[in-house]
């Protein structure tokens, strides 16, 4: 798998911008992609469930109340430090919302799948190493050759081609989940809702 390095100069090649040896070189170059390169990698990592980065952990209610309710949701949870982008919770009858760093629900346990702040390259799938190689190119390439064309050209490329083939290849392991119809499928045949827990004939 490739390292950081590697895919920085992957993407400055893609620019037609000098290879570094080292993030700690005195080159415009390694100064660039140091100040880049992490905010590039979680917006990709933001972009779907990664395997890779995927993790589930139960959450911790907080100890100080907030100072009021809006709702329903009274129970208040400290979303983990690792957190990029939040896809769900442990139950599908649990309403919630975030609010900065703290998920309000109403249950008294919630479980959350996530995707963390993945930061070893080893750990990335080929496709996705592409795929991040397109957009931080794109992010790099104003401040290397201050050319707008080139950026928007390799965010089209990240946007149109590697995204979604590595979102593909993604989603191909494992077992794909079973699509379930939704209520106003199932009205179209009579059937009415009873509740978030299942259907009856009306």
């Amino acid at each position: 798998m490739a390292d950081k390095v590697t895919i920085i100069n992957r993407a400055l090649a893609l620019v037609g911008a000098e290879p570094i040896t080292n993030l700690t070189d005195d080159t415009p170059e390694a100064n660039i992609a140091s100040r880049i390169y992490d905010e590039s990698r979680k917006s990709v990592l933001s972009e779907i469930l990664w395997n890779f980065a995927a993790k589930r952990k139960a959450l911790t209610q907080v100890v100080d109340p907030p100072a009021f309710y809006v709702d329903e949701m009274n129970f208040v949870y400290a979303v983990p430090s690792d957190v990029i982008r939040i896809f769900g919770v442990s139950s599908s009858v649990i309403s919630w919302r975030l609010e900065q760093q703290y998920i309000y629900a109403d249950s008294s346990e919630v479980g959350i799948i996530y995707v963390f702040d993945q930061t070893d390259t080893t750990k990335f799938s080929a496709s996705f190493t592409d795929a991040f190689a397109d957009k931080l190119a794109s992010d790099m390439a104003y401040s290397v050759n201050n050319s707008t064309t080139t950026a928007r050209e390799l965010l089209e490329k990240y946007n149109g081609q590697s995204l979604p083939k590595a979102t593909a290849e993604n989603s191909q392991v494992g077992t794909p989940p079973q699509v379930q119809d939704d209520l106003w499928s199932y009205s179209r045949f009579g059937f009415t809702p009873v509740g978030r827990q299942g259907i009856r004939i009306a």
